[in-house]
């Protein structure tokens, strides 16, 4: 269904009274909002109650969708399990929170696989870390052109670990484009296992993928980068390879890898804090 083409609907789509019969929805599949002009909420809880076989969700040019998944607004707790797999958000500029903030898990969103999201400039963070912790399905995760966006999973203001572990045994591809403001995978202190076949960062210059190498040898102080720690710290990715060209370094010191599903190698130079391809594995 794509709501656009059902004006009457759009008036009641964002009213809070749940004045829509929830068994409306049950069966469908594939929701697409393009061009919405009146929604500030993509979708609202009791909408939400009623997408029980949702699979795939496309927002799109809703220039006023401030938050996709509304928040329950009245007391207590009511777990929704979601079927969503895939979900595309292009385009809109106002939205700030994909799930709410200090997001607990009421909504379970544990059968994602594919998210999307693109031009989306007022966005600065993406996954709630109640949400992230279950993303043990999530096979690929696009993100470009959010010039705001600071961090992919953001903190709770209640921390409960001192050191955060993200288990993404499914993640075999992971593309972040275009990222100007993006300077932490998690704020805090973190590890990530994961099994990547496929990873494209282009125009991060502020994100720090892996550890930095001979900082002392470039003349970098170490304080620059105290807060900030390295998606890959420890290397801990299964199915990569990795190595540490001794020649090259001694004149360009740089970590060399490859990711063995994919014929392209990527250099490091710790100079710039870019990764630049290197060419064709032969």
């Amino acid at each position: 269904m794509n709501l656009s083409e059902h004006r009457d609907l759009q008036e009641d789509w964002n009213r809070a009274d749940g004045c829509l019969k929830r068994s409306w929805f049950h069966s469908l599949k594939t929701l697409k909002l393009e061009n919405c002009e009146n929604l500030s909420c993509a979708i609202p809880y009791n909408i939400l109650l009623c997408l029980k076989s949702l699979k795939d969700l496309k927002v799109r040019g809703c220039n006023k969708v401030e938050i996709i998944f509304g928040k329950k607004l009245e007391k207590g707790t009511e777990a929704i399990p979601s079927q969503l797999k895939n979900l595309t958000l292009e385009g809109l500029s106002e939205l700030k929170h994909v799930w709410e903030k200090n997001y607990q898990g009421n909504r379970r969103f544990q059968n994602l696989q594919q998210v999307s999201v693109s031009n989306c400039e007022s966005l600065q963070t993406l996954f709630p870390v109640a949400l992230a912790r279950t993303l043990e399905k999530l096979e690929t995760l696009e993100i470009g052109a959010c010039n705001n966006l600071l961090e992919i999973i953001g903190k709770e203001d209640v921390l409960v670990a001192e050191t955060e572990k993200f288990e993404l045994p499914c993640l075999t591809s992971l593309s972040l484009l275009d990222l100007p403001e993006l300077t932490y995978f998690y704020p805090l202190i973190f590890t990530v296992e994961c099994e990547l076949h496929e990873l494209s960062v282009i125009d991060c210059p502020k994100l720090e993928l892996f550890q930095r190498a001979c900082m002392e040898d470039v003349g970098e102080s170490s304080s620059n980068s105290v807060n900030r720690q390295p998606l890959f710290s420890d290397l801990k990715v299964r199915n990569v390879e990795y190595s540490i060209s001794n020649f090259l370094s001694f004149f360009f010191p740089y970590f060399s890898f490859h990711l063995t599903q994919s014929p392209f190698f990527w250099f490091y130079l710790p100079f710039s804090g870019h990764f630049y391809p290197g060419g064709v594995i032969c």
